[in-house]
């Protein structure tokens, strides 16, 4: 359940990202009310009010700004962690291959992989690969 929780929260997360960057891109901060009349087509009017009453509130607003200010500040911008991108790369290989032959083998025992088995095994997958010691790949 955990993993079906944090898997939602984050397909949220996006989500609201896109909508707020199309509420900005179509005049969102200087005229809300367009912004607010050019409804989102894959989002129903219902939500769209809500998300708009939240970004048009003042003290949205000016976190929002604040966040921006920041962002602004960067030298550097990644989203990548404290891991180099060739330990991520090296991980998300790891994760594959771990689930690849976890298929493989279940597929040679004669079993019929479900969406829900498979969504277990890719679990399984990244719980023994991201919970293992850190393997240092970069040079």
């Amino acid at each position: 359940m955990d993993y079906v929780n944090a898997r939602l929260q984050a397909c949220w997360k996006r989500t609201r990202g896109n909508w707020s960057r199309y509420w900005k891109n179509n005049g969102g901060k200087t005229n809300p009310e367009l912004a607010r009349s050019k409804r989102k087509p894959d989002c129903c009017q219902e939500a769209w009010d809500d998300m708009c009453d939240y970004w048009e509130l003042e003290k949205t607003q000016k976190y929002s700004d604040q966040m921006e200010a920041n962002r602004a500040k960067q030298v550097n911008i990644s989203r990548g962690g404290s891991r180099s991108l060739a330990n991520h790369t090296f991980q998300l290989e790891n994760i594959i291959q771990h689930k690849q032959v976890a298929m493989e083998k279940l597929i040679s025992e004669g079993t019929t992989v479900t969406t829900s088995m498979e969504h277990g095994i890719e679990k399984e997958a990244i719980k023994s690969i991201c919970g293992r010691k850190k393997t240092i790949q970069s040079g």
